[in-house]
């Protein structure tokens, strides 16, 4: 009885210590697969970064056109949530795909967008407000095109004003170097259509410019963007005027 009874410790040890070994063994292939996971989450992150910061700017200024206060002194954000939701599912994820990341769902890739924003954005928020700040929402025509006139100037730009009338569609020419760019300046209540692109380009041919621009405190109607596409036109809000 006594062997016997050895023998049932020196198995109740082993077992024991078969568990023990066992259970570390899992929690070092549970540790190693979160960390393996937290790397991934972190390549992946980094990669988000690099792309969004080629278009930090028109997010920032979508984000702070968008999220706006209710008439009870509550932000909304629907409209900001369906903007980078469009973005984290049509850029961000074609060009996660173009580097071979093909595992997110649409809900990852939101919140990777959301992450990446938060942490890129603060500069180019500051940036555009700083930009609005000169902007008044009853300017006339006349006053949105001196602060378009103003600004230029600001970056060094040389600025002349076309006539009032009989200026060919331009409002601006502005000269850098051996740039000379006509400017059509739309200060607008609501998106600026394809007339204002057919006036820049046909105005920067009459003035003998090689590049045409229209600057709008508004955003652009698709259909603008796909004529200035195909025309050769840049759209601009006055914000981005420093970096144009």
């Amino acid at each position: 009885m006594e062997g016997f009874g050895i023998f049932i410790l020196v198995a109740g040890l082993v077992v024991g210590l078969l568990w023990y070994v066992s259970n570390v063994a899992a929690q070092k292939d549970r540790a190693d697969e979160e960390r393996r996971r937290h790397e991934e989450i972190d390549r992946v992150s980094d990669i988000c970064k690099e792309i969004m910061r080629q278009h930090i700017d028109v997010l920032a200024r979508k984000y702070v056109t968008l999220v706006r206060k209710n008439e009870y002194g509550v932000f909304e954000f629907d409209a900001w949530n369906a903007e980078i939701g469009r973005y984290a599912h049509k850029i961000l994820g074609l060009e996660l795909f173009k580097r071979g990341i093909t595992s997110l769902d649409n809900e990852d890739l939101i919140l990777y967008a959301e992450a990446a924003f938060d942490e890129l954005s603060p500069p180019a928020i500051e940036a555009f407000e700083s930009a609005q700040s000169t902007f008044r929402d009853d300017m006339t025509g006349v006053e949105y095109e001196a602060l378009v006139a103003t600004i230029l100037t600001e970056n060094g730009w040389d600025v002349a004003t076309t006539k009032a009338t009989g200026d060919q569609g331009v409002d601006l020419i502005a000269s850098m170097f051996d740039r000379h760019v006509a400017i059509q300046c739309k200060r607008h209540g609501q998106k600026v259509g394809n007339a204002a692109v057919q006036e820049a380009a046909t105005g920067a041919r009459h003035y003998g410019c090689a590049e045409a621009w229209v600057v709008s405190n508004a955003d652009y109607t698709p259909a603008a963007r796909q004529l200035a596409h195909s025309v050769g036109v840049k759209l601009l809000h006055h914000a981005e005027l420093a970096e144009a």
